[in-house]
């Protein structure tokens, strides 16, 4: 490995041969200077400069590659997409750097942008007819989106022309069942059409004709293929699910019962069968036999936190003229789980009837005792419960209500009488009461959806204020930097002209050969030669224990070059340095850096004016990233949220994160890309350690995603991530295992789940 001595003598030999146009010997240089480590990425950005001047742009896009490839295997994916693009703009016909743009975008969570540049390469492997590479794309690109109806036929004609017919049939049943859903039947009859050109007898087709007959109206077509299928596939679960709807909207129950049953038989966890099966079973009266069937669903409902979904199917039961008790006793634990006190008063009032009816003494002073807690103050229950012989109740469960002695006597000595009470506590019709339960439940309902909606709005008016707030101060600040901008640009003018004349003066007293070695070099080469004198400069100090000065070289360099591994490697090691030196040492060696500064750079002390000429001619990288990024906030209209977003790329590869976070947020007013910028405002925040934030907006992002996609699970892993990070293991647990029933074979969650299980139990 080179010395840091000889580093900055190659790098200067390369510089000297850069600034006389011999720009291969200057690559040959600074290859030399390549050697595994992290400083390689600023040199092979040189190194590809340089074989663009040379109109080698093949070779320039090989070291960008590189230098992608770099970032990627670190996970610097904001940088390696940024070079990608780079690599797009040279040649937009490297259809590799396309695929790998898009790989990056959907990974970051960018499915708009992933899509785009699949679609572009798939079409241009099209138009090449290379059919194999244009089918892979397309495929990709129905994992981003399974709703893409113009990409899925075009991957169908793909696959018809490739000869891979039962493939091209899937993907025109895929457009057909699309297209039902949306009632658009009649392009979906065409579609179908297509599909039973290439495969008469495909069984997905004809079910799908079959739901297809049913929307328009021509059942008795669609019972006679049901029927034909069947003869075929007697075991055909989609045609069977058909056949046996067909009976239940006939109400022939006897018939349906059977098919859903050997549905059961063939799929034990299949859900429309059971559903349809209890929905039977209560018409029938087979209360009993529904509830059956449907605890199972109400269980795994609830542990999905489906809580809706499980009333509702009880309600089913519960829809029935008979009531039933172990629906009730569920209702009712759901609501207690649930904490939902005023449905499940009402759930114990209507079981307290059923109990007093049954005369189910014991079941009533339980459901009494829960009354009692709900409603404390309700004397009359009070006065129930002690005429049943209940238990004196503790303090903390309720008043304790004293009864009068002749009535405890009463109770104990005449049975006759007690029966006569619980016969007179229990004479409410029940018909009233279950009226009474439903009118309580909807008002419930209303009531809760009136908050929900007060909440929301609120919610959505103070974010609606944050963003205006935060837009007004923007605008200011876009003004005052304006009018800054505009005093300066006019003292730079002026000072340009001023030193383009002195220049133009220069030029025409010196010789030829001395114009072509005093020739200003280009600014890039310029900035790389300060950066490696300022690098050197600090090594020196560090030599010399000089930490301070050594730190403030670095610091200043690294707002101009924030992305040079070298700057980041040299403030750590300064930072696991600690030195005392004295006061009269410090000079010493101050004035011996001095001496070893002049003779390796061969520096004079430059006059005024010269100082003044390269404030203005010189400037880093960094700083015209800055012009370029001030001008584009000067120019960009409130509600051009493309720009607004793209702006917000340029921040986060600046550094400014909170520049970056505000620019996402206007960007969020469009609706088709809020998604993806709430997710990366997260990112941001995680830039900035703040991951609780991160969290909310990762929240808020997984709301506008649908349950399922590949977009939601990404999401939702994401979530668990920053809930490990902020040690709320728990909750990430949560996330976890929802991935997992979602999809089990989702990246590392089953190793995730075992680890922090474990590391609850310690």
């Amino acid at each position: 490995m080179s010395t840091e001595k000889n580093r900055v003598k190659i790098t200067e030999l390369a510089e000297k041969y850069t600034k006389r146009g011999k720009l291969q010997d200057a690559i040959s240089e600074y290859q030399k200077l390549l050697t595994g480590d992290p400083q390689d990425v600023s040199v092979r950005n040189i190194i590809s400069d340089l074989f663009l001047k040379l109109n080698e742009k093949d070779k320039a896009i090989e070291e960008l590659h590189k230098i992608a490839g770099y970032y990627e295997e670190r996970g610097l994916y904001s940088q390696s997409i940024a070079i990608y693009k780079k690599i797009h703009k040279l040649n937009p016909e490297n259809l590799q750097s396309a695929i790998k743009l898009a790989g990056l975008y959907y990974n970051q969570g960018f499915l708009s942008e992933a899509k785009a540049e699949y679609l572009k390469v798939a079409e241009s492997y099209k138009k090449d007819n290379l059919l194999k590479e244009s089918i892979s794309v397309y495929e990709k690109l129905l994992k981003l989106d399974r709703k893409d109806i113009k990409s899925t036929l075009s991957l169908a004609g793909l696959y018809t022309k490739e000869g891979l017919v039962d493939q091209a049939v899937e993907r025109y049943n895929d457009v057909v069942e699309l297209m039902i859903r949306s009632n658009a039947l009649k392009e979906a009859g065409e579609i179908l059409n297509k599909a039973k050109e290439l495969k008469k007898d495909h069984l997905r087709t004809l079910t799908n004709l079959i739901v297809l007959l049913k929307r328009e109206n021509k059942k008795k077509e669609a019972f006679n293929l049901i029927t034909d299928i069947l003869k075929k596939e007697k075991d055909n679960v989609r045609s069977l699910t058909l056949m046996g709807n067909f009976h239940f909207d006939d109400k022939d129950f006897k018939n349906a019962e059977e098919v859903f049953s050997k549905i059961m038989s063939l799929r034990p966890k299949d859900v429309e069968a059971r559903v349809k099966l209890g929905r039977i079973n209560i018409y029938q009266d087979n209360l009993d036999k529904a509830f059956e069937l449907y605890e199972p669903l109400v269980d795994t409902l609830i542990k999905k936190n489906k809580v809706e979904k499980a009333i509702g199917l009880l309600g089913l039961i519960l829809s029935s003229k008979k009531v039933h008790l172990p629906t009730l006793e569920g209702l009712a634990s759901i609501y207690k789980s649930n904490n939902k006190k005023k449905n499940l008063e009402i759930v114990y009032r209507v079981l307290l009837e059923e109990y007093y009816k049954e005369n189910l003494p014991k079941e009533s002073l339980s459901v009494l005792k829960e009354l009692i807690k709900i409603c404390p103050e309700d004397k009359e229950l009070k006065k129930e419960y002690d005429l049943l012989g209940g238990e004196p109740m503790l303090p903390e469960e309720a008043e304790e209500v004293k009864v009068p002695p002749e009535k405890e006597k009463e109770a104990e000595i005449a049975p006759e009488e007690k029966r006569k009470a619980e016969e007179e506590a229990a004479k409410k019709p029940e018909e009233e009461a279950k009226l009474k339960a439903e009118e309580e439940a909807r008002k419930k309902a209303e009531e809760e959806e009136r908050i929900k909606a007060e909440a929301e709005a609120k919610k959505r008016a103070e974010q609606e204020a944050e963003l205006k707030a935060e837009e007004e101060a923007r605008r200011k600040t876009e003004e005052e930097a304006k009018l800054k901008a505009e005093e300066e640009a006019k003292l730079k003018a002026e000072e340009e002209a001023k030193h383009q004349a002195e220049e133009e003066k220069k030029v025409e007293k010196a010789p030829e050969e001395e114009k072509e070695v005093k020739k200003p070099a280009a600014p890039s080469e310029e900035v790389h030669e300060m950066l490696e004198k300022n690098l050197s400069q600090a090594n020196l100090y560090i030599e010399q224990g000089l930490i301070r000065n050594a730190r403030r070289i670095l610091e200043n360099l690294r707002i101009s070059f924030p992305h040079d591994l070298r700057i980041e490697e040299r403030i750590e090691a300064i930072s696991k340095t600690t030195t005392q030196v004295g006061e009269d040492e410090i000079l010493k060696r101050l004035d011996q850096v001095s001496e070893k500064e002049s003779e390796l750079f061969k520096k004079e002390s430059p006059s005024p004016e010269k100082e003044k000429e390269k404030d203005i001619k010189d400037k880093t990288p960094a700083e015209s990233v800055q012009e370029s990024i001030k001008g584009m906030e000067e120019n960009i209209d409130e509600e051009d949220y493309e720009s607004h977003f793209n702006l917000g790329f340029s921040f986060l590869e600046e550094g400014s994160i909170d520049k970056a976070i505000d620019e996402f947020k206007l960007a969020s007013k469009d609706k088709n890309r809020s998604l993806e910028c709430y997710n990366m405002i997260s990112k941001c925040y995680q830039q900035k350690e703040d991951f609780k934030e991160a969290a909310n907006w990762v929240e808020k992002a997984l709301k506008l995603s649908e349950e399922g996609t590949d977009k939601f699970l990404a999401l939702t892993y994401e979530l668990a991530l920053l809930y490990e990070k902020l040690e709320e293991v728990e909750k990430a647990l949560t996330f976890y295992e929802d991935i997992k029933e979602w999809n089990s074979g989702y990246r590392d969650v089953k190793k995730k789940i075992k680890i922090l299980k474990k590391s609850l139990r310690k």
